[in-house]
């Protein structure tokens, strides 16, 4: 199998990946965030030009604009399926300009590319040295103080206004709804953090639920399906069944495991506070009795090199 060595840079330290040769764009973006320790929580882009998006004669990049249909260039074929291999030559360097509004930039070369007998599919954090920024520095904030849950919930009934950009127009529909489900998305999941905080549930606890959830809701929910999280919880099964083994270098039995307590912790309470009916958690909990153990058989398989993918997975992909 063939693979690219890929080093991220940022001043003094740096960070080595391994991924195939047919490893799309995206997925190197979520590696070399998860080597430093930042959320794919952005839109971000591939620059040849060191300047990025900012070079007006740069002629070549790949960015999740162009996914949805905004890139800046014809040439742009995006990157969730554009391979490293169409983007990426043996030794060159291209920036790495994730997050549009805290612009973070990172140069990202290819070191080398080499054929060897491993069959190991999943991208690889090879190295890691130095300290890298923090995404988002901890807030001065007080979390030992007690918590009353009826001064800090909000109403069950959440009213959003329209988002704006910075000159005042109004967004286009798509863009205007995608921020409102994103907006909505991180609100509700607010109210569900609210409410374990305040039955004394633990702060590493909440996160990693409220992390489990978010992203399924962010990231495959809204930029897959255009849904929220309560619009259909029945979407877990594609989630956990297919998408999340194979996008998610993390994935494994424990992980599989971690998110379904998340998601039967949060939409348990979903369903209590009225966001959604209790047959759609009635059918969420028969779908995950029932399709549990073939999630974890995948993700084993999956993991397994010496597993074909067309005999892991019952459906084309």
């Amino acid at each position: 199998m063939t693979y690219y060595l890929f080093t991220l840079s940022c001043d003094e330290s740096f960070a080595r990946v391994r991924v195939t040769e047919n490893t799309s764009l995206f997925d190197l973006a979520a590696v070399l965030l998860e080597s430093i320790g930042f959320d794919l929580d952005h839109a971000f882009g591939f620059h040849s030009s060191p300047n990025g998006p900012y070079d007006r004669n740069e002629t070549k990049e790949y960015t999740l604009f162009a996914d949805q249909g905004d890139g800046r260039l014809d040439s742009d074929t995006g990157v969730e399926n554009t391979p490293v291999s169409a983007a990426f030559s043996e030794k060159e360097t291209m920036l790495f300009h994730f997050d549009y509004g805290d612009d973070w930039l990172f140069p990202v070369t290819c070191e080398a590319i080499e054929t060897t007998s491993s069959r190991k599919r999943k991208p690889e954090i090879l190295e890691v040295k130095g300290d890298f920024p923090v995404q988002y520095p901890p807030l001065d904030e007080d979390w030992d103080q007690p918590i009353n849950e009826e001064d800090l919930t909000p109403p069950n009934v959440i009213s959003f206004s329209m988002p704006s950009d910075d000159t005042g127009e109004d967004l286009d529909d798509e863009e205007a709804e995608y921020e409102r489900i994103f907006d909505f998305n991180a609100k509700i999941v607010d109210e569900f953090a609210i409410y374990q905080l305040a039955n004394k549930v633990s702060q590493a606890t909440i996160n990693k639920h409220c992390r489990n959830v978010l992203f399924f809701g962010n990231d495959f929910l809204l930029n897959y399906e255009g849904l929220s999280l309560t619009d259909d919880p029945s979407f877990i099964d594609e989630y956990l069944g297919n998408w999340f083994i194979r996008k998610c270098m993390w994935s494994d039995e424990k992980s599989i495991k971690e998110n379904i307590t998340s998601f039967k912790k949060f939409y348990a309470w979903a369903a209590s506070h009225k966001k959604i009916d209790q047959q759609d958690y009635d059918e969420l909990l028969l779908t995950i009795k029932e399709m549990k153990d073939t999630w974890i058989q995948r993700v084993k398989d999956y993991n397994n090199p010496d597993k074909q993918i067309e005999d892991i997975f019952d459906f084309p992909l």
